[in-house]
C-alpha cells in the first residue's frame, strides 16, 4: 500500500471553528445545594475544535493548511489562534467584536463527562462578506478546499464559495454535521460508512447519470443514509 505524500499539498479549510475547553477534577461528594456532584478542578486543557481541529489534522499530515474563519475579539479567539500556530496552521481569522468565539467547555470527573457548557453567537453578515472576499484569493492558491460545517453560521455563503471553487477547478471536500443540499454534485465528496469501513467518495464520474440526477435533488445526509450500499458497490467495482 502506497502512503500519499502530503507535504506538497495546499489545503484551505473554511468553516466553524471553536475552542474545546476541558476541566478535569475529582468528585468526592454531592453538593448540599442540589443533587449534583462537586468537581474539584485540578487541571484544564484547551484544544482546537470544529473546523480548527480539521485544519490541525491536515497539518499533522505535513500538508500546508490554511484556516479561514470568523471568530470574536476575545481571549478564546487569541488562544485558538495560538494553538493553531503551534500546530503549523496558517490562520486568516476575521474578528467580529459583536460575537463571542464558540467555546465548548466540558467538565470531566471520575473519567467521565459530567457537563458541557456551550458559548456561541452567530457571526454578522458584514464579517461573513469580508471572509468571502478572502476566500476567493485563498481558494485560487489552494489545491483543495475543505468546508467544515458545524451549523454555527460560518458557512452562510457556502453556495458562492463552491461556485468560486468550481471556477478555479478546485475539488471541494465536505465535512458536515448538519444536512446539506447539494448545489453542484460534481465537486462534492462525502463520507460513507460501509462494510469496508469509512470511505470518502467523490460524487463525480464515479456515479452514473441516474444516480447523479438523484443525488442532485437530495441532501448529503439522505445520500449517505439511503444510497450507502449503492456507493459501496460502485467503489468495489472501481477497485476491481
Amino acid at each position: 500500500m502506497v502512503i500519499p505524500q502530503f507535504n506538497a499539498a495546499r489545503v484551505l479549510v473554511v468553516g466553524d471553528v471553536m475552542l474545546d475547553r476541558y476541566w478535569f477534577g475529582e468528585v468526592t461528594r454531592i453538593s448540599p445545594e442540589a443533587p449534583v456532584p462537586i468537581v474539584h478542578v485540578q487541571h484544564t486543557e484547551e484544544r482546537p475544535g470544529g473546523a480548527a481541529n480539521v485544519a490541525r489534522g491536515v497539518a499533522a499530515l505535513s500538508a500546508h493548511a490554511t484556516m479561514l474563519a470568523v471568530v470574536g475579539s476575545d481571549e478564546a479567539a487569541k488562544n485558538l489562534e495560538d494553538l493553531l500556530h503551534k500546530a503549523n496552521v496558517q490562520t486568516v481569522l476575521h474578528h467580529d467584536s459583536a460575537v463571542q468565539t464558540t467555546v465548548k467547555l466540558r467538565v470531566i470527573g471520575r473519567q467521565q463527562q459530567l457537563l458541557r457548557l456551550d458559548f456561541e453567537t452567530p457571526p454578522s453578515q458584514e464579517v461573513l462578506l469580508s471572509e468571502l472576499g478572502d476566500f476567493s484569493a485563498l481558494a485560487g492558491m489552494a489545491d483543495v478546499v475543505i468546508l467544515s460545517d458545524y451549523g454555527k453560521g460560518g458557512l452562510a455563503h457556502v453556495e458562492r464559495m463552491i461556485s468560486l471553487s468550481n471556477e478555479e477547478n478546485k475539488p471541494v471536500l465536505v465535512d458536515s454535521f448538519v444536512k446539506w443540499r447539494i448545489v453542484d454534485v460534481k465537486q462534492y465528496y462525502v463520507s460513507v460508512q460501509g462494510d469496508e469501513g469509512l470511505a470518502r467518495v467523490r460524487l463525480t464520474q464515479a456515479v452514473n447519470g441516474s444516480l447523479r440526477e438523484e443525488f442532485g435533488k437530495r441532501t448529503i445526509h439522505e445520500v449517505v443514509s439511503g444510497e450507502r450500499e449503492k456507493i459501496m458497490d460502485l467503489m468495489r467495482e472501481r477497485a476491481d
